[in-house]
């Protein structure tokens, strides 16, 4: 072993140009990936989830410090890399080229960091140069480093190394102080991201590179660091209870292993040949009740290579180090859990390309030396080739259309695939972006309507298109269309929470509030601590003039959210029409304060004042809610109506006569006596 190390660093002739292999790495790494700085968030990939919409990072707050660490967030728990997220906000705000910036700058770190780190496991820079080549510049982890989301990916992948890095040298001199480093580098790493639970695993493969012999210290030191692994496993299972699929309906469990594998194969293919690049990877399509029947031969290649290894490779300690290496590496996002609706995903191969570039540019140097130098030329074009991929691969990261445009090119039969694209028309397009161009706003809802409906037409099973479709309708005043496809989400799926939320308000939106109350109910079985869904229950109980139920909700409601002034203007109308007139101008006068552009409770609170014969306060209250809003009919009619119980004709008139020009109904027999007085 040491004989090999002492040829590799003596022959080869490129060692001489080491001192500046760093600062290449550096400076292509940087004008490539400099390309990304202006992008935008991915508002329908994530980003708007950990940044836009992410009120934990908003306020750097102890009680947001204790949440972080003690929450899931997005089906993860990562408080390091949302702590990172809450620095760039508290400098930046929503500007997403720092975002970037810093992602770049994490990776041009990673990139060093495996440098350093091969030049201390076998002391050769020709290799180290080439495998932080690999990694800085293979097409696969643009996915890593331009995807703002992905932060937990640089950042874990940045305290691995610094540990791989620390255990090198703790290998030499297994030292308490170096022990207690590596665990902190470990336990931030996982603090950054679950993946990194591989990490014994692989200092234990480094421990047989090195030969070291595998003494009961030796396997004892590494059990704090399993049981680190093993608490951060299961917490990522936990963490990741709701992203996990069940696929017994669309696949035997024995296919299951035949996708790993698959899976496995592309992730080797594509390290030497990227291609067909895309965001999202879905399962391959079945026909009838199989999948393609490639996808079960590939097993073949899968024994092939093994008996290959097994009869030419494994006595080559280097490889066989780098190809556990890999394997390690990425069996976590091997789907054998499945999670998500991808096969497989660009970002999972960020650390585990590592384990397949090292013996590669051993191989490599070796033939150099025995001078094959031709074989440099073939390297070098590749490695070019790969840097040209990459700089074109940054570009479809550009914003959310560009990217999920791509992935519907790439697979046009996958529904999520148009729904993801739809979702950002709808959600960012028109609501946000163009809420205040009614030409683009319409533009982007249709071009949202139509991505929902290609997605029903492809899938007409796949309830995320429904929710999404009814909840365009709904918004865009069709909500008949609307409850069609509520209708059709909840045959599917009758405890889809988002479909019995919104079937239920659409019920109510047309007037049909006792067929909605069930649905509320049962969604508030599901989700009991809505404070909104208990409000829009109790208004649907008072419509249905159900008020004893209604003021129960009301007051949970009230006591979950004490500042919503919906629920005290609710609460007043319940009152209202219990005939308890004292409080419903006590919650009519909370609601005041609480929103004083709010005229319609100063309807409510003048009729409740009539009510009690208080015709003074009464016409003070419609006396405001005609300077809040001048051309509110009601508020005009009434205060006609009160004017003329006051035998004030001049002034009822006067009223009746703005009503009248407003275009507002007026009772006929209203009418008729105020003009009749008025004349008399």
């Amino acid at each position: 072993m040491n004989k090999q190390k002492k040829t590799i660093s003596l022959a080869n002739p490129f060692d001489r140009w080491s001192q500046f292999f760093p600062w290449v790495i550096i400076i292509l790494t940087l004008v490539i990936y400099l390309r990304a700085l202006p992008y935008e968030f991915i508002y329908n990939w994530d980003d708007a989830g950990y940044v836009l919409k992410n009120d934990y990072i908003k306020a750097c707050t102890w009680t947001n410090l204790v949440k972080i660490f003690t929450n899931f967030y997005m089906s993860n728990y990562h408080p390091l890399t949302m702590l990172s997220y809450m620095l760039d906000y508290a400098l930046v705000g929503e500007q997403s080229w720092w975002y970037h910036l810093v992602n770049i700058l994490f990776h041009i770190l990673n990139s060093l960091l495996v440098y350093k780190f091969i030049r201390k496991l076998i002391d050769s820079p020709f290799v180290a140069f080439g495998t932080a080549l690999i990694f800085a510049l293979h097409p696969m982890h643009v996915e890593s480093v331009a995807w703002i989301s992905e932060r937990k990916d640089v950042l874990y992948v940045f305290f691995f190394l610094l540990g791989l890095n620390a255990y090198i040298s703790y290998q030499n001199e297994r030292k308490l102080g170096k022990y207690i480093i590596i665990s902190i580098y470990f336990l931030l790493s996982l603090f950054s991201k679950s993946a990194a639970v591989v990490f014994p695993v692989i200092c234990l493969i480094l421990d047989w590179y090195k030969k070291e012999k595998f003494t009961l210290r030796l396997l004892l030191e590494k059990i704090p660091w399993f049981a680190l692994s093993i608490f951060f496993g299961i917490l990522a299972i936990y963490s990741q209870d709701k992203a996990i699929q069940n696929l017994r309906g669309q696949m035997y469990w024995w296919e299951q292993l035949f996708i790993v594998n698959y899976g496995m194969l592309l992730y080797l293919l594509k390290f030497f040949i990227p291609h067909k690049f895309s965001a999202f990877h879905p399962y391959p399509i079945k026909t009838g009740e199989f999948f393609p029947s490639y996808v079960y031969a590939l097993i073949l290649i899968t024994i092939t290579l093994a008996v290959l290894w097994f009869k030419y490779g494994r006595k080559n300690r280097l490889l066989t180090a780098g190809l556990f290496f890999f394997f390690a590496a990425i069996a976590p996002m091997m789907q054998l859990i499945p999670v998500g609706g991808a096969m497989i995903a660009e970002r999972y191969t960020y650390l585990a390309y590592i384990g397949l570039s090292i013996p590669l540019f051993a191989w490599i140097q070796e033939k150099i030396i025995t001078n094959k130098k031709w074989l440099m030329y073939f390297v070098s074009v590749w490695l070019v080739g790969l840097a040209i991929q990459t700089f074109d691969r940054i570009s479809y990261w550009e914003n959310g259309d560009v990217l999920f445009s791509d992935v519907i090119k790439k697979y046009p039969l996958n529904a999520y695939s148009w729904t993801n694209r739809g979702f950002l028309y709808w959600d960012y397009y028109a609501l946000k972006k163009y809420k205040n161009n009614e030409v683009k706003k319409n533009y982007y809802v249709e071009k949202a309507y139509q991505d929902f409906t290609r997605a029903i037409q492809i899938d007409t099973t796949f309830s995320l298109a429904y929710v999404d479709r009814a909840i365009l309708l709904y918004n865009t005043g069709r909500p008949e269309a609307a409850l069609h496809d509520f209708n059709k989400l909840l045959a599917l799926q009758p405890d889809h929470k988002d479909g019995l939320l919104g079937r239920a308000n659409t019920l109510s939106s047309l007037g049909k509030y006792a067929e909605a109350i069930p649905d509320y109910s049962k969604y508030l079985q599901l989700n009991p601590a809505d404070a909104k869904a208990k409000l829009w229950r109790a208004i649907a109980y008072v419509k249905t003039q159900q008020l004893d139920k209604a003021f129960v909700d009301l007051y949970e409601s009230k006591k979950m959210n004490p500042s919503d002034y919906e629920v005290h203007y609710w609460l007043g109308l319940a009152h209202y029409h219990s005939n308890r007139m004292d409080s419903a101008v006590d919650y009519f006068r909370q609601v005041e304060k609480m929103k004083p552009d709010f005229a319609e409770v100063l309807d409510w609170e003048a009729l409740a004042y009539q009510q009690m014969h208080d015709y003074e306060n009464a016409l003070s209250c419609f006396n405001r809610a005609i300077e809040l809003n001048p051309n509110n009919c009601v508020s005009l009619v009434n205060r006609a109506a009160l004017l003329f119980r006051l035998k004030k004709f001049q002034q009822a008139y006067e009223d009746i006569q703005s009503a009248k020009q407003k275009g507002c109904f007026i009772p006929p027999a209203l009418m008729k006596d105020i003009e009749h007085f008025y004349k008399k």
